[in-house]
């Protein structure tokens, strides 16, 4: 965009980012507000921004975990208590459960 004052012509340009911030309240412990106003007085950001970056990092956090697979060690049971590979002996330890119920 060019205008012209007089016989100097200036020239701007959009150098500058649009954000947008969804205003809200929010219930904070004591705590966490204030090392969120000390974090903020030592940045020189607002205790919105320290609150809105802390959350990203949490929520980037949550993401990464729900990610990652269990890793599930082998357990040693013991021996079987019955043999599960006879049906006659499966079916009449199942039905020795259910009269004891």
């Amino acid at each position: 965009m060019h205008v012209e004052v007089g016989i100097q012509v200036l020239t701007f340009k959009n150098t500058y980012s649009i954000t947008r911030n969804m205003k809200t309240s929010l219930t904070l412990d004591d705590s966490l507000y204030e090392d969120a106003k000390k974090a903020a007085g030592r940045t020189g950001r607002t205790i919105s921004a320290t609150v809105s970056e802390w959350a990203r990092i949490g929520r980037k956090l949550e993401r990464q975990r729900a990610q990652r697979k269990p890793s599930l060690a082998p357990v040693d049971l013991g021996r079987p208590l019955m043999n599960i590979d006879s049906r006659d002996a499966l079916m009449d330890a199942l039905d020795d459960d259910r009269t004891r119920h």
